[in-house]
């Protein structure tokens, strides 16, 4: 690259630089703003407190401890979407017998259980448990539920509490139908789906080892909180972007395994982009590629479709081996987006 060409911002997203909280309802599911969002009940005859270092991987975690003939119970409400469905988990540390259990309560005083939604770990055991739901639709006419950490009689005694660490309630939220297709062309947007790879010689059966690069060639800055990317495996939902990430005007952005749980398909799959209220942003058919080979818009955020010979996360597509002839797909959705100038850009992307 010369000295004087300009150099493309990118960001890329993985699994150790992005907080670990996977899409929730639940605030402060990991208790590592301290008690906060959390209440404790009236009637509660035990403690609550948040303990450092004890939690998984050495975190934060709340402690729960009942006296004899008594409980104690934490709770917060979090607003539902009656057309979506949810899934209750968390992880558990008991040492002492007893009958510690996490829960969803409807009605009011919210004290009904949400059928399904109840979490009992198994017998005493120095190791963490983790406790999940299946995926649950709300019972009719709930607008709001309680998620509720509860540690009963004999569950406890003085110096070995109950540890809750990592609760969540995750949300799948229904999409939209995709129109049928027109003959007017659909326009992309600014923000599309710029190449997918799908596995890597490393495991080329695991589809683990994929990801999914945003291209941004807006004018001005946008954020992508609540954007949401998804395959066509109807077992796993739609990853949302939970943190506050801001692309700028041809930026990149790398989506890795370990952060959107998306299995992707080396036979074939479709990717879709979703807006955050919930309308197709934009759509990509990947056919079957062999491993370490993806799939790209050339030049970055067209609509042409071409198979690369190298995979360039976080770069210009084509930029790290011979720039392969647009061979346009039928599949792919046109765009009426002007054409993105290609510049050089320094191989400096750190991908996992």
């Amino acid at each position: 690259m010369p000295a004087h060409a300009p150099a493309r911002r990118h960001r890329a997203l993985c699994q150790r630089s992005l907080p670990t909280a996977e899409p929730s309802v639940v605030t402060n599911g990991g208790f590592e703003a301290g008690t906060t969002g959390w209440r404790l009940a009236t009637d509660a005859q035990g403690t609550f407190e948040v303990l450092d270092g004890v939690g998984r991987g050495d975190t934060r975690a709340a402690a729960l401890a009942a006296p004899a003939n008594g409980s104690s119970t934490i709770s917060q409400l979090v607003p539902v979407n009656p057309e979506a469905e949810y899934r209750l988990s968390g992880w558990v540390r008991v040492t002492e017998p007893g009958y510690p259990y996490i829960s969803l309560q409807v009605g009011n005083p919210f004290s009904t259980p949400w059928p399904g939604g109840f979490l009992r770990p198994g017998p005493p055991d120095a190791a963490w448990q983790e406790l999940r739901t299946e995926w649950l639709r709300p019972p009719t006419g709930t607008t709001f539920v309680a998620v509720a950490l509860r540690v009963e009689a004999g569950t406890s005694t003085p110096g070995a509490p109950v540890l809750f660490d990592d609760i969540m309630l995750e949300e799948k939220l229904p999409l939209e139908p995709t129109a049928a297709p027109t003959a007017t062309p659909t326009p992309i947007v600014d923000l599309s789906i710029n190449e997918v790879l799908t596995s890597s010689r490393a495991d080329p059966e695991d589809a683990g080892n994929g990801w999914i690069e945003l291209f941004y060639s807006g004018d001005s800055p946008i954020f992508l909180e609540n954007w949401r990317i998804d395959d066509s495996d109807p077992r796993t939902p739609p990853h949302r972007i939970t943190t506050q990430l801001r692309m700028h005007p041809d930026d990149f952005v790398v989506l890795l395994y370990g952060e959107t749980r998306l299995r992707l398909n080396p036979r074939g799959d479709v990717v879709r982009l979703y807006r955050p209220d919930g309308s197709l942003a934009d759509e990509m058919m990947v056919p079957a590629l062999e491993p370490d080979r993806s799939i790209g818009r050339y030049p970055d955020g067209a609509a042409e479709l071409s198979t690369q010979w190298l995979p360039t996360p976080g770069e210009p597509n084509g930029s790290r081996g011979p720039v392969p002839t647009p061979t346009p797909l039928p599949t792919s959705t046109p765009s009426r987006r002007r054409p993105t100038r290609r510049r050089p850009y320094p191989n400096r992307s750190r991908i996992g």
